[in-house]
């Protein structure tokens, strides 16, 4: 399960709005099932964002991978800061 947990990291934290992910993936009778929490920007409408990662992460495991995905469920961990770039003065 590790190998799917890391591509579904990286396509977690290719989605716009996403700093950082983390997948846990468990296999049930009826498919797997994917937690993800991840860290998002402040500018990030959340509602939106968990979507678009419910349907990639569905979309692409079982694309790849060939097990359906019975459930994903996306946690938001954190909302950090924007980045900070040096002062002028």
């Amino acid at each position: 399960m590790h190998a799917i947990e890391g591509m579904v990291q990286r396509l977690v934290r290719n989605v716009a709005g996403v700093r950082d992910a983390k997948a846990l993936i468990e296999n049930f009778d009826d498919g797997l099932s994917v937690r993800v929490r991840a860290t998002v920007g402040p500018e990030t409408p959340i509602s939106e964002l968990s979507g678009t990662i419910q349907e990639a992460v569905q979309t692409q495991v079982q694309r790849v991978v060939g097990i359906a995905v019975s459930r994903v469920r996306v946690e938001i961990d954190h909302i950090s800061p924007e980045s900070r770039r040096g002062r002028v003065e």
